[in-house]
């Protein structure tokens, strides 16, 4: 009899809402949802569960959520990739040290490969995270006024091509 309660109250549409927008946020993650469930709520639903509903009968409430939590779910999620890249930076920088410590004494072959990936963890999340913040993850200088109309056209932006270069001045600016 127990259990039959147990069942009720987590498919009350109430539960079901509150699940569906926190998975909205954590960008459907499951397992994460289930964990922030039962610490703030105590509320004891297991990923599969989530993942069902997500997947079959609350699918189109569900992806209403994750357009509605959108910008939430990206900051989350930046958030996360500046603390990872975070923690690699810190890991790349022990490893550097360590390696450069027993350079004298021993080889440094199984050091450098981790110093070099976690670089690249650091390198790579902090391009995700500026890319969720809608910061520019590269830049690039252009040449000529062609090359600014080619990346424009490119984007969708405008249309066209330069003709010509104006060398001169006119004489006059037409009237109004």
């Amino acid at each position: 009899m127990a259990q039959i309660e147990q069942r009720k109250i987590r498919t009350d549409p109430a539960t079901v809402e509150l699940a569906l927008h926190q998975l909205a946020i954590m960008g459907g993650n499951c397992a994460a949802t289930t964990r922030i469930l039962k610490e703030r709520y105590g509320i004891t639903l297991d990923h599969k569960t989530l993942s069902g509903w997500i997947h079959g009968p609350a699918q189109e409430r569900y992806l209403e959520l994750v357009e509605e939590h959108d910008a939430i779910a990206r900051q989350v999620a930046a958030e996360k990739a500046t603390s990872i890249a975070s923690q690699a930076a810190e890991g790349a920088e022990k490893l550097v040290a360590q390696t450069m410590a027993q350079m004298n004494d021993m080889e440094a072959k199984h050091l450098a490969p981790s110093a070099r990936n976690l670089a690249q963890v650091h390198a790579s999340m902090t391009d995700k995270a500026m890319l969720l913040r809608g910061q520019p993850t590269e830049i690039r200088k252009l040449e000529s006024l062609d090359e600014l109309v080619d990346v424009l056209a490119g984007l969708g932006v405008i249309e066209g091509e330069v003709i010509e270069e104006v060398t001169e001045a006119p004489d006059s600016l037409p009237a109004p």
